[in-house]
C-alpha cells in the first residue's frame, strides 16, 4: 500500500514539473524547447542562431 501511494505521488510530481510554458507567436524559443513550446508548435530558429522565434 505504501510503495503504491510512493508512486501515484512520484508520477504526479514529474507530470507536474514536466509541463512547460506555451510560448505565443513571435516569442523567442528554442528547438530543443528548452525556453518553453511555441503554441503553434513550430520554433524557426537557425543553426547560427541562439534563439528562434514561434511561427
Amino acid at each position: 500500500m505504501y510503495i503504491s501511494l510512493v508512486s501515484i505521488l512520484t508520477f504526479v510530481g514529474v507530470a507536474l514539473a514536466a509541463t512547460s510554458p506555451l510560448l505565443d507567436v513571435g516569442a523567442a524559443c528554442n528547438k530543443d524547447g528548452s525556453m518553453g513550446n511555441c503554441a503553434s508548435g513550430f520554433c524557426m530558429q537557425l543553426p547560427s542562431q541562439q534563439t528562434g522565434k514561434c511561427q
